[in-house]
């Protein structure tokens, strides 16, 4: 069940199910793909400054069976880097209180060998070069859809059945 408060509904004008795309809350769009759905084994951490964002790639992460640590700025990712060890790291580069290539090169010089990833909205070429050449592993570019994300992730997370996966 889902309940959104809307406040006062008097006076609104509402729009047919088929000017919306022709789908009725109870119907389903079909799915994407005919496998199920990833599953993926390992400690993510994500630094991200905008919230919605960053909960619905958490939760997506999470609901694919990934641990996710989720941090709205580049210093409290730093923080968690220090204190888990985490199999992939998602850094955007632009956040409040300490971006994403300062943040990439103090987890760095502490030593973690993490796959760090840039997360960002940033895609000129020469962009991409600068932050490729500080300590990044790889750069994808926002926006990106939640089913690329997964299959990106699953890259470095995926582990084969009756495979378990190793820490460092």
């Amino acid at each position: 069940v889902l309940r959104i408060a809307t406040g006062p509904l008097t006076g609104r004008s509402w729009i047919a199910p088929t000017e919306a795309g022709g789908r009725t809350m109870t119907e389903q769009a079909p799915a994407r793909g005919s496998g199920p759905r990833q599953q993926l084994r390992g400690r993510v951490l994500l630094a991200e400054d905008a919230r919605d964002t960053r909960e619905l790639i958490a939760y997506t992460l999470t609901r694919c069976g990934a641990e996710v640590t989720a941090v709205e700025n580049g210093r409290q990712a730093v923080d968690a880097a220090m204190r888990t060890t985490f199999d992939l790291i998602l850094l955007d580069i632009r956040m409040p209180e300490m971006d994403g290539l300062t943040a990439a090169a103090a987890i760095r010089r502490s030593g973690c060998q993490s796959t760090l990833i840039a997360f960002t909205a940033s895609t000129s070429g020469r962009e991409r070069e600068r932050i490729l050449t500080s300590g990044f592993d790889d750069f994808w570019a926002k926006p990106i859809s939640l089913d690329d994300l997964v299959e990106r992730v699953a890259a470095y997370l995926l582990v084969p059945d009756g495979v378990t996966k190793s820490r460092p």
